[in-house]
């Protein structure tokens, strides 16, 4: 865990690892982690937890996880933790997507599992 007050890692730090170990794209790890500078502090905790151990469940809203919303559309842990930020700000429009399935809040490429990883 990182000594940051926020608990983040440092960007380049969260940039490496997007690109290596989940293949994110460059502008899509340079999206996730703008978006995740403006997150309210429990889901950078969130975020931190995942950087840490892998748990997607320590933070939950609106009835959702980032574990509930990860399965449920296949999208990467980045992604699915950013999505709680957007329930936190924009719960009415959040859940309405989140049911429909659709979600805009980052980069389509952040949706997308690896080959390797599916």
């Amino acid at each position: 865990m990182s000594d940051r007050p926020s608990g983040l890692p440092l960007a380049e730090e969260i940039m490496k690892r997007l690109r290596d170990d989940l293949g994110y794209s460059k502008q899509g790890a340079e999206a996730i982690i703008a978006e995740l500078a403006t997150c309210r502090d429990e889901v950078k905790k969130a975020f931190a937890a995942w950087w840490v151990d892998g748990r997607l469940d320590t933070l939950e809203v609106e009835g959702w996880t980032a574990q509930k919303i990860s399965e449920r559309f296949g999208c990467l842990p980045p992604a699915a933790i950013l999505n709680l930020d957007w329930l936190l700000t924009e719960p009415i429009a959040a859940r309405a997507a989140l049911q429909r399935g659709v979600d805009r809040i980052v980069p389509e490429k952040a949706w997308t599992k690896p080959p390797e990883l599916n």
